[in-house]
């Protein structure tokens, strides 16, 4: 078989493949305005979702609501003992920094400087 007719043939394929429909084509999308904002994400309660793979063994609505209720007792000490972590990580930190010299704080100060642009540049690349 010859390069033309192997790319007649591969054409004729790819032709046929999209006349069925299995790859839309960009003039199919639906056209209409797109929204100036995207719409804003729902924040969702932590306490309203089963645990991993519980969503699989056919709970009982019953079920749910008792998991439901659980969780959200245990997320409110749960999030306050993340609030005690975070509280003693910053303490941490602080006597670490402690230790240095003024130089050293200079450097640490310009490092977390630099490795902040990158995130800033990246953010304002998104929107």
């Amino acid at each position: 078989m010859t390069i033309r007719k192997r790319c007649g043939a591969v054409a004729l394929g790819l032709a046929a493949v999209v006349l069925m429909g299995q790859i839309p084509l960009v003039a199919q999308e639906p056209v209409g305005p797109k929204p100036a904002t995207p719409p804003a994400k729902k924040k969702q309660d932590r306490s309203h979702r089963v645990p991993d793979y519980f969503g699989q063994i056919g709970l009982t609505t019953e079920q749910k609501a008792s998991i439901y209720g659980i969780q959200a007792k245990r997320f409110e000490k749960i999030e306050a003992l993340e609030k005690q972590i975070l509280a003693e990580k910053a303490g941490m930190l602080g006597e670490c920094e402690g230790v240095l010299t003024d130089t050293q704080k200079k450097l640490l100060d310009n490092l977390r400087r630099a490795a902040a642009e990158p995130a800033k540049g990246a953010a304002k690349a998104s929107n």
